[in-house]
């Protein structure tokens, strides 16, 4: 953690929400604050696990939202609709 985004960092301990192996992961907020991490799941398959309001751990089971060889997810909210995006598992190639 650190006060500020730029600053020094302290590490406080590892984490494997519901126990699943990630490569590729992000965070998202709700608007009434509930914290999500969005990851890839060992390449295949894409989860969604709501985190407790420290974030430090999840606080529900998580949800498979595509059992495709994805990476790079990244969640979002506009225009009143969820989106989700995702790379291609094309590692250093362009997708097709």
């Amino acid at each position: 953690t650190s006060s500020t985004p730029c600053g020094r960092y302290s590490f406080r301990h590892a984490l494997r929400p519901g126990g699943l192996r990630s490569f590729d992961a992000t965070l998202f907020q709700d608007s009434h604050r509930l914290a999500y991490r969005v990851q890839d799941v060992e390449h295949k398959a894409v989860v969604i696990l709501r985190l407790s309001a420290d974030f430090l751990n999840a606080s529900a089971a998580p949800v498979s939202v595509l059992h495709e060889r994805r990476e790079a997810p990244c969640l979002f909210r506009w225009a009143g609709r969820y989106h989700l995006l995702t790379s291609g598992l094309t590692w250093w190639n362009p997708n097709p």
